[in-house]
Order: structure tokens, then sequence, then C-alpha cells
């Protein structure tokens, strides 16, 4: 082979090699349609329960662009929740659920330090997916499944093995002396399209 020939090829490989790199960088950018329902216990001190659900099926919405997400839910009784990653930034925006605006800095957050990673793939409409169990003394708390082929920011990346992924259906609980909080959410549509950067402005 001439040096001519193997500058070529060399030239070749490196821009093979770029436009790789370029493509594992690329964000997916879209929207997503999720399910809910909601449910919610209060302990009253003379040790009855009130309980709330919701009545209907609740839709929330997800938008994706750039490592950014923006999430809104209308939680009926417990009212209307918004928050948005700023992947750039490296914050978390929120709003709703008895607060104004908050600003939490991804570095501050506390690191999910309980949780079990099940790689057995199980197939839920069509996406396939991981199993994540998050624990809090001793107890589940949350459990995701994950589709690892899609490129957008799982935990704001905070979670070593699992960086990425969509979130497709997820099961949590919250409990303390007096209350208890309760909830299922499904994805039921994804689709890649072009999304505003107003958007992500809460």
């Amino acid at each position: 082979m001439t040096k001519k020939k193997r500058l070529a090829v060399l030239s070749a490989a490196v821009v093979m090699s770029a436009a790789n790199i370029s493509n594992a960088q690329t964000w997916f950018e879209g929207e997503a349609e999720y399910e809910c329902s909601v449910s919610a216990k209060k302990y009253k001190s003379d040790k009855s329960v009130k309980e709330f659900k919701s009545s209907n099926p609740i839709v929330g919405k997800e938008y994706y662009k750039a490592g950014n997400i923006k999430t809104e839910m209308d939680l009926g009784f417990l009212g209307k929740i918004t928050t948005v990653f700023n992947h750039q930034e490296q914050t978390s925006y929120s709003k709703g659920l008895f607060n104004s605006v908050e600003t939490e800095d991804i570095s501050e957050k506390e690191l999910p330090q309980d949780y079990k990673i099940d790689r057995n793939i199980v197939e839920i409409n069509g996406y396939k997916c991981i199993k994540i169990t998050f624990y809090s003394n001793g107890e589940v708390t949350t459990i995701d499944w994950v589709d690892e082929s899609y490129n957008i920011p799982y935990h704001e990346e905070r979670i070593a093995e699992v960086q990425k992924g969509l979130v497709v259906r997820s099961e949590g609980s919250v409990s303390s002396s007096n209350f208890g909080f309760s909830y299922k959410r499904e994805l039921k549509e994804i689709k890649q399209t072009e999304v505003l950067d107003s958007n992500f402005k809460l």
C-alpha cells in the first residue's frame, strides 16, 4: 500500500470514529405520554384512615431535548407538579405539591445508595426493559423498568451502571407515621419529534 493510500485509509478511519462518537452523544429528542394512578392515606389520631384515590387515570407528559427532561403531571387532588432537569447546568427545578419553584444542584442531591439492578430482559408493550429496585431502610420504595436503547438521562445519570434509558413502567410508595402515598406510572406513547426550547421553562 502506498503512503497516499495509507494516509487516505487513516483519514477515513478518523472520520468514521469521530462520526461514531458524535452519534453516541446524540440525545433523543421527542415527547412521551404516561398514564398514572395515585392513592394516598392519612392516618388520624383516632386511628381512623382517610383514603384518596384518583378516580380516573392521570395523563402526564414528558419532553426530551439535548439531555434535558421536563415532566408534567396533574395528580388530581394533590395538584399539579412540574419538574425540569437541565443537563448542561446540572440542576433540577420543580414546581407544585405545596411549593413554589425550587432549584436543586444535582451534585448536592443524595445518591440512591441502596438499589438492585436485574438485567434479565422483561418485555413490556414491545419495550425491552431491565428492572431497577430502590430500597430505603430495607423496604422497596420504587421499581423502574427501563429500556436502555433510548439515549435519555436516567436518574440525572447519577447511577453509574444505568446512566441512560427510557422509563417504561414505574411503581413507588412513600410512608410515614401519619401519611402514605403510592403510585403507578406506565408509558403509553413516545415519539421522536422536534421540541421547542421554551418547553423547558417553568
